[in-house]
């Protein structure tokens, strides 16, 4: 079953065409990546999904439901968290918990009890908002996205500006939460690393168009050429008439062999250096990773203007 069906969104600010006619679905207990560069209608798509501003044309399906005529009851299964969201800063986060679960229909205060003490958040429920440190603030605000027990979380940016270790144990949490919990997540983020780590599918979206959807793994078989650096013990310039005649292209330089080449390739170029005779120090491989792909896809939008 398919948490969140979008069919045929779109979305215009005049003469702007922010969403033009786009379609996705999250599965059950899916993780989805939501990539593209500013402005290319991430925000404005889970805006819509929010239903804090209506589509010009298309339709948001919520655990089978429109979303829109059924509004209440879709909001109350699911929820949001950005890094950009703030609390009220004259509250303590105890008083912050209840407006939240008072908005979500949430009744008494035993869920909010459960959740700071899961979260090893007890210590900060006396505190004001405005005190808190961004750690401590990200671990309220997992708290916060989990009052109504929620079937699908829209996470926008939510480790962007933490410290690495915040974020690190931010994406922990998460991990866990869908891991216990089987809850769907629709993921943004500029860290691509970050978006291999947590999403079992991608979507790239470029000018308000979906223009890649597949798994991190496939979306990076996209670009094939590996980078190939073979470190010698002495130096290997007077290689270059071997690589000619092995028709190797690559570039020499400190010791160190650059080869681009296709994955296929790689043992073969490698078999021929053996060949040689030369005493080689190291081999490394870097493999296209999304950061690749999503600059291609950058490049190739661009160059449509």
């Amino acid at each position: 079953m398919n948490i969140l069906e979008v069919s045929g969104l779109k979305k215009s600010y005049g003469k702007f065409d922010a969403l033009k006619g786009i379609s996705f679905s999250i599965g059950a207990g899916e993780i989805l990546g939501f990539l593209g560069p500013n402005g290319a209608g991430k925000t404005t798509t889970i805006q819509i999904i929010l239903q804090i501003i209506t589509p010009n044309a298309g339709e948001v399906k919520l655990f089978g439901m429109d979303a829109f005529k059924n509004r209440e009851v879709t909001l109350q299964r699911m929820n949001f968290t950005s890094a950009y969201v703030y609390l009220f800063g004259s509250l303590t986060v105890w008083e912050n918990l209840k407006v939240f679960a008072m908005l979500y229909g949430v009744k008494g205060t035993e869920r909010i009890t459960k959740l700071l003490k899961e979260f090893e958040a007890e210590d900060l429920k006396d505190k004001k908002a405005v005190t808190l440190s961004s750690g401590q603030l990200t671990r309220v605000m997992v708290v916060k996205a989990l009052l109504n027990n929620p079937e699908l979380l829209l996470l926008d940016e939510p480790t962007s500006s933490l410290d690495p270790d915040i974020a690190e144990k931010m994406r922990e949490i998460l991990k866990e939460v869908h891991r216990t919990r089987k809850v769907s997540m629709l993921y943004t983020s500029h860290n691509m690393a970050e978006i291999e780590q947590m999403c079992d599918r991608v979507i790239f979206l470029s000018k308000g168009e979906i223009v890649a959807n597949d798994t991190p793994e496939k979306l990076t078989s996209l670009i094939p050429n590996h980078d190939l650096r073979v470190t010698f013990e002495d130096d290997p310039r007077e290689l270059s008439e071997f690589l000619k005649e092995h028709r190797i292209a690559g570039k020499i330089s400190d010791h160190t062999l650059h080869v681009v080449a296709e994955n296929e390739e790689i043992p073969n170029i490698l078999g021929k250096l053996y060949s040689s005779g030369r005493r080689i120090r190291d081999i490394s491989i870097d493999e296209p990773d999304l950061e690749d792909v999503f600059l291609k896809i950058a490049r190739e939008s661009a160059a449509k203007k």
